[in-house]
């Protein structure tokens, strides 16, 4: 019997330290869904139904055995364009990380931005990374298994970047906030 409470009490022990499904500390907590917003120069976009996949679309070569890069997407609010960052390393997410634009090496230790796309106010808008950088950095909270908790987790962003606006035949490239919480749902 004493046998059996001990391995009882390992085993316990095991699972607080390295976390589980359903753990309380996993989650969104009170982010919102529709929490991403892209604002400035006549822009006003907010982007909601965030969803994050191990789909290893980045993938950072140093990373340790079983970290797989992190894709979460979204789409506009009353749209149907999407908002695409990838990471290549989740099991960092919980420190601020800079955002970049996506690049074949996949910059270990960023926040890739993919593709933010809009459709609003007759204008049409895409990601333009080739006036001006990202800016600014995004963290998790509440990130267990590296973003793949059924739970999910909540992202806190702040920074800027260009967007390509055309309307109608006038083209030109605005630079815009991008920030927020936002809830992110599991895989």
């Amino acid at each position: 019997m004493k046998v059996v409470k001990s391995l009882l009490l390992v085993i316990a022990l095991a699972v607080l330290a390295t976390g589980c499904p359903g753990d309380d500390s996993c989650g969104p907590g009170d982010a919102p869904g529709d929490g991403l917003i892209v604002t400035g120069n006549g822009v006003d976009l907010r982007y909601h139904a965030m969803s994050a996949t191990p789909n290893n679309d980045c993938p950072d070569p140093a990373a340790p055995m079983g970290v797989v890069s992190l894709t979460i997407t979204g789409s506009q609010v009353n749209g149907s364009d999407a908002f695409n960052i990838c990471v290549p390393r989740p099991d960092q997410l919980e420190s601020d990380l800079p955002l970049v634009a996506n690049t074949p090496t996949h910059a270990p230790m960023t926040i890739e931005i993919v593709d933010i796309n809009a459709a609003a106010g007759g204008c049409t808008f895409a990601f333009d990374d080739t006036m001006m950088a990202p800016t600014g950095t995004a963290h998790a909270e509440g990130i267990c298994l590296d973003g793949t908790d059924p739970a999910g987790f909540a992202v806190l962003i702040s920074g800027q970047v260009n967007l390509e606006r055309t309307c109608g035949a006038s083209v030109d490239s605005v630079r815009v906030d991008l920030a927020g919480t936002f809830s992110v749902a599991g895989p």
